[in-house]
């Protein structure tokens, strides 16, 4: 089951998808998983703690994505292995150029330099990000007009492909955690009977989304929520971005014969206690409705129909200050100074 917590900034949509987990915590259920940003993981467990205590809190795992990779492979394997350093990505990406180099043509010139291992990275990183393995930039070669387009995707398939090859013989690099996680997933039921809650998540890469499907097809709820203020259809408005990623997560839940059910809305603002800070952040944006308030309380919305040149602008000249280009004169002098003596030393050890 995938439902959708929405609501505009303040809303109280972490909140809510908080107290749902302490709830179910407090009840003697141990299967809630709250899934968020690495940033937020340190603050959630805190919230936890405060809302569910002490003994049921632990019954709540606050994972980041990176994180929820280390717990599967403790519990399915896959952690061990050499870790890959930056340092590490940065010679075996040289490796893989130097191993590529009587196939280069577009980036012959540019194979021996280390810009050039800096961009590679840079590009492979962005594709692992985005789900799309060498073979995947072949066949997109393939089907390209274009002879210059298609002989630059070929060859960062082949240097994309050797580079892979070498971090598979020996090492795990840690921007293929995601990968590896959604294929331990596969056929591995671990997370049947879970609640998991997604939050504080603007958008997703592709691995990401991989990973959340494994995570509907498995647990028993999954709430996911998102910052917007209704269920727009397009892609234009202030929450664009966000209304994509909602369409995008609800079909890969068709996909997965996942059962969607109707949004949670949330309209209060419980993070403004002025109620004309609620007023102008619900209707700022909407140029439908009108700011009305019976008590202004010191906030008010100002529209000028026509604006009138009271006094005219003048110029004023800058008076030249010589004492300001002193404390400068000074320094200049002392430099002088410096150098000279730096330089008599420096004659008279010859």
């Amino acid at each position: 089951m995938l439902q959708f917590i929405l609501g505009r900034a303040g809303s109280g949509k972490t909140e809510y998808l908080r107290q749902a987990l302490a709830r179910r915590a407090l009840e003697g259920d141990p299967k809630c998983i709250m899934l968020v940003p690495e940033q937020f993981t340190f603050e959630t467990e805190k919230a936890m703690l405060r809302l569910a205590g002490q003994k049921c809190a632990n019954s709540i795992g606050v994972y980041s994505f990176t994180r929820l990779a280390e717990h599967v492979f403790r519990r399915l394997g896959g952690l061990a292995g050499h870790r890959l350093t930056d340092g590490g990505r940065r010679i075996l990406m040289a490796s893989a150029i130097a191993a590529c180099q009587e196939e280069l043509e577009v980036y012959k010139s540019a194979a021996g330099s280390g810009r050039m291992t800096e961009l590679m990275l840079t590009a492979v990183d962005e594709l692992k990000m985005c789900g799309i393995a060498p073979e995947d930039l072949s066949g997109a070669a393939m089907g390209l007009k274009s002879r210059g387009l298609s002989k630059k995707l070929r060859e960062l398939s082949a240097v994309y492909a050797a580079y892979d090859a070498l971090v598979a013989a020996s090492y795990l690099d840690s921007r293929d955690d995601l990968t590896r996680l959604y294929g331990a997933l596969e056929g591995a039921d671990i997370f049947s009977g879970y609640t998991v809650a997604v939050d504080s998540f603007e958008g997703f890469t592709k691995q990401e989304l991989d990973v959340l499907s494994r995570l509907m097809a498995q647990a028993d709820s999954v709430l996911v929520s998102l910052c917007t203020d209704g269920l727009s259809r397009d892609d234009t408005g202030l929450f664009a971005l966000v209304d994509r990623t909602r369409r995008l997560i609800t079909a890969i839940a068709g996909e997965q014969g996942v059962e969607v059910l109707p949004p949670v809305m949330l309209t209060r603002s419980p993070r403004f206690h002025n109620e004309n800070l609620k007023l102008l952040e619900a209707q700022i944006f909407c140029p439908e409705e009108v700011l009305t308030s019976p008590d202004h309380e010191g906030l008010t919305d100002l529209h000028a129909d026509t604006v009138s040149v009271v006094s005219k602008g003048y110029v004023g000249e800058q008076e030249l200050n010589p004492a300001a280009f002193l404390p400068g004169v000074v320094l200049v002098a002392v430099g002088l100074v410096l150098l000279l003596v730096f330089r008599h030393m420096r004659e008279g050890q010859r």
